[in-house]
């Protein structure tokens, strides 16, 4: 639709970078449609992306001419390790931690159970999802799919298919942190086809799609709401609030600590409800916590001033900017051997 339904001038860097100036043929589609390194749980890579890859073909900016790129061998093994070491421990764990217990009131009920079984339970949850996409960016690899042009050194980037971030989800100081660095190539095909197309309210309008693409249980629903209200809340405190606390290291330190803890809280509150699928089951769980967690994010959210808006970046920053540019007609593009 980019490439041969609008103007160049109409569309952003990343819209510029993915079009497709000719139509794909069946096979092609097909191909990209049912390629088995992304059918079953992602990472997800745009149609071009994949045409590149099947064509063995990349055109270097700022730099044309040919580079050879090496077999990611580290690349594979050291995810591979990540994956296995990630398996390791949701298997000896997860037999102690179940998210039945957060259903029980006997693990509920008491301060000092409910925030450690939620902690507990959440992380492990989290692990299941690191294992599947460690391990599917790893294939991804094996294949000869993720490369992502040089780092400021010169050496190869494997990491275009790179769909998790584990440090930088459990270590976030913020919401939209965790959501960036969790099913990341999903978030970056939710903002190419929906919040950057969104005529009003792109952020609700992207979790709403999250939302109806997830299936549609009651408490998917939840989530993506509180979700939303979450990020806005985020967003305000760190715009209002987070300045007075930069003026000493103590104070920057205090802060981030309890951002941290915030976030974990929301994290146990939104991401754990989708599993029990069931409105009655999720609002029990909730209920648990007095809803704290989600009086508080509306409280913030609705409460504070919006604050100065800072200039909006340019798309392709947004989605984790890549350093492989794609040509336009992929059969003339300068090849990459893997060698």
């Amino acid at each position: 639709h980019d490439g041969l339904g609008r103007k160049q001038s109409d569309l952003s860097s990343d819209q510029r970078q993915q079009r497709l100036l000719e139509r794909p043929s069946l096979l092609q589609y097909l191909s990209y449609t049912f390629n088995f390194h992304t059918f079953f749980a992602g990472p997800i890579c745009t149609l071009k992306e994949h045409l590149v890859f099947m064509d063995g073909s990349y055109h270097m900016d700022p730099d044309p001419k040919p580079r050879n790129v090496t077999y990611p061998v580290y690349s594979i093994v050291s995810k591979l390790v990540y994956a296995l070491l990630c398996l390791a421990v949701f298997t000896i764990l997860g037999k102690y931690m179940s998210v039945d217990y957060l259903l029980d009131p006997k693990y509920m009920t008491s301060f000092p159970s409910m925030p450690i079984t939620c902690m507990l339970a959440g992380t492990l949850i989290r692990f299941r999802f690191y294992l599947i996409w460690i391990l599917a960016d790893s294939i991804n690899n094996a294949a000869g799919m993720g490369f992502n042009g040089y780092d400021k050194d010169g050496n190869p980037k494997w990491d275009l298919m790179t769909n998790i971030k584990v440090f930088e989800i459990e270590l976030a100081l913020n919401v939209r942190g965790g959501f960036n660095a969790f099913n990341s190539t999903c978030g970056k095909w939710l903002r190419r086809v929906c919040f950057d197309r969104a005529p009003f309210s792109p952020t609700v309008a992207t979790l709403l799609l999250s939302a109806l693409w997830h299936g549609l249980y009651p408490a998917y629903y939840l989530m993506f709401v509180f979700g939303s209200v979450s990020l806005m809340a985020g967003r305000k405190l760190r715009k209002t609030v987070r300045p007075y606390f930069l003026s000493s290291w103590g104070l920057k330190l205090g802060y981030d600590f309890l951002s941290l803890a915030a976030t974990r809280a929301s994290y146990d509150s939104m991401m754990l409800v989708k599993n029990f699928l069931q409105l009655e089951q999720a609002l029990l769980y909730w209920s648990y916590s007095y809803y704290l967690p989600i009086i508080a994010s509306f409280v913030v959210a609705v409460a504070l001033p919006v604050g100065k808006s800072r200039k909006e970046k340019d798309s392709v920053q947004s989605t984790d900017k890549q350093f492989v540019t794609y040509p336009d007609n992929i059969s003339h593009a300068k090849e990459i051997k893997l060698g």
